[in-house]
């Protein structure tokens, strides 16, 4: 009776353990975890003047407590003025300045209603927060200057807004 119970629990945890491995794997195949080259050249790019709305915090170029350099971490929120944001993508962009090739960052997005409540137009902006922060062991990132956007993305339509913000 003894090894049946001890069996059955052996056969739980190894259909526990595969569930967690199949979730984990499901989670790293919808949020993309690596840094990667992003060809602008179908995007309309948009400014302040244009509608687009945006703040954003950054750091940028130091050193964690694991010795991994850090390009940039970025937290914030974007929407473009009288488009609601019920089904948007929000991408940060580094793009070299030097090589001109442009990168998107993984960027994880998340709620902000207040943002909502202080537009005041009855659009619904709640899905416009955004967090981003790319480590690296890559001397080469560290090296240049790199222009900070905002891939914004709705339905087919891409957007990149241009942003005042540069990594030295």
């Amino acid at each position: 009776m003894e090894k049946l119970h001890s069996k059955q629990f052996i056969i739980r945890f190894m259909v526990v353990g595969i569930l967690l491995v199949s979730l984990f794997c499901l989670f790293l195949s919808k949020y993309e975890m690596r840094i990667t080259e992003f060809d602008t050249s179908t995007c309309i790019r948009l400014t302040e003047e244009d509608g687009a709305v945006y703040q954003m915090i950054y750091a940028a170029k130091g050193y964690n407590n694991f010795k991994r350099k850090i390009i940039v971490e970025t937290s914030g929120y974007a929407y473009i003025a009288g488009k609601e944001t019920n089904d948007v993508g929000i991408h940060v962009l580094l793009t070299n300045l030097r090589t001109g090739v442009t990168y998107k960052m993984p960027t994880f997005m998340g709620t902000r209603p207040d943002i909502t409540e202080a537009a005041g137009d009855g659009i619904n902006y709640d899905n416009c927060a955004f967090q981003s922060g790319v480590y690296t062991k890559d001397e080469s990132f560290m090296n240049d200057r790199f222009a900070i956007s905002i891939l914004y993305e709705t339905g087919d339509e891409k957007y990149i807004i241009e942003t005042d913000a540069f990594l030295e």
